[in-house]
């Protein structure tokens, strides 16, 4: 059974959802913790963080064949999700990261 995940990259003016069909798990070799920071590489160096950007570079590590990782309309669209992760931007004074969230949405909405 594939364990399906959602993720959404937000900045302050834009926002996109990817839909990951399997190995959605947070951890692991084939975690999407892990493969979420291996996108860092082919994204804007940061303090720059444009959503579209590294939502892009997010589906270039993943996607590995059709069907297995694409652009969805949005997140709560599937009901089906194990996790669900959020990157954004953290801005704290002079200091820019990004921020990784995961929850487990709840299936009986």
């Amino acid at each position: 059974m594939s364990t399906r995940a959602t993720i959404t990259v937000a900045d302050q003016h834009d926002s996109f959802d990817i839909y990951q069909h399997h190995d959605g798990y947070p951890d692991g070799p084939h975690g999407l913790v892990r493969h979420i920071a291996m996108a860092r590489r082919l994204a804007w160096e940061l303090p720059r963080f444009e959503a579209g950007d590294f939502a892009a570079a997010i589906v270039a590590v993943l996607k590995d064949r059709g069907g297995s990782t694409y652009l969805t309309k949005a997140a709560d669209a599937h009901c089906d999700r194990s996790f669900h992760y959020r990157v954004s931007l953290l801005q704290e004074k002079t200091t820019t990261s990004v921020a990784l969230t995961i929850t487990r949405p709840n299936w009986e909405q």
